[in-house]
């Protein structure tokens, strides 16, 4: 189960969703010989990444919900977390902000009550961009500008790449251009010297 779901991920991210989620059905049959519920939750977290890395976002959202429901039901904290902000991603592809932000908040939330502090940040420099490029706070941009520094300081390459294009965003939306382009090269420079050609 654990290489079908690395499997299922590394199909999504080359661009073969399909592949993807044909890897996570045949996860869920060989659980059903030996049923558990942690693998179960972690199924459905697999399958909304699955569709987030292959834009289904209406898919991606249905399946986070699904792995939200059954971790509060069974009182698995973590997984509650990552599949609430799965959820708030897609819903940031699909222009409805409102709801990404209830689903950030919710996982922000529960990162802070259970030590999860990669995630709360990961949450919160989301929180932030959503401020700032609905609503042009300041305080949320600097969510977002921390949350690189943060990225740097651990070399976790994915989140240095993820905010600077939201940074790069907020700075288009705030008329910024030339910022904009700047920042957006410099995310484009650290995902391709880092492996991340298709970004």
């Amino acid at each position: 189960i654990r290489c079908l779901t690395n499997l299922a991920l590394t199909h999504a991210t080359g661009g073969e969703p399909e592949t993807g989620l044909g890897c996570v059905e045949r996860a869920r049959l060989l659980l059903a010989q030996k049923p558990d519920r942690f693998t179960e939750c972690e199924l459905y977290k697999m399958e909304s990444l699955v569709c987030f890395f292959g834009r289904r976002w209406v898919e991606g959202i249905e399946a986070a919900r699904r792995g939200l429901e059954l971790a509060k039901e069974y009182d698995f904290p973590y997984e509650a977390a990552v599949n609430a902000h799965n959820m708030g991603e897609c819903y940031v592809r699909t222009g409805d902000y409102k709801a990404a932000f209830a689903s950030f908040r919710y996982s922000f939330e529960l990162s802070r009550e259970n030590g999860i502090e990669h995630l709360e940040d990961v949450n919160l420099r989301m929180l932030g961009f959503i401020d700032a490029f609905r609503f042009g706070s300041e305080e949320g941009r600097g969510h977002v500008v921390e949350s690189i520094r943060k990225a740097e300081a651990r070399g976790n390459v994915w989140d240095n790449v993820q905010a600077r294009f939201l940074l790069a965003m907020i700075e288009q939306q705030r008329g910024e251009t030339a910022e904009a382009e700047a920042t957006l090269r410099e995310a484009l420079r650290v995902a391709s010297e880092n492996g991340y050609a298709s970004y």
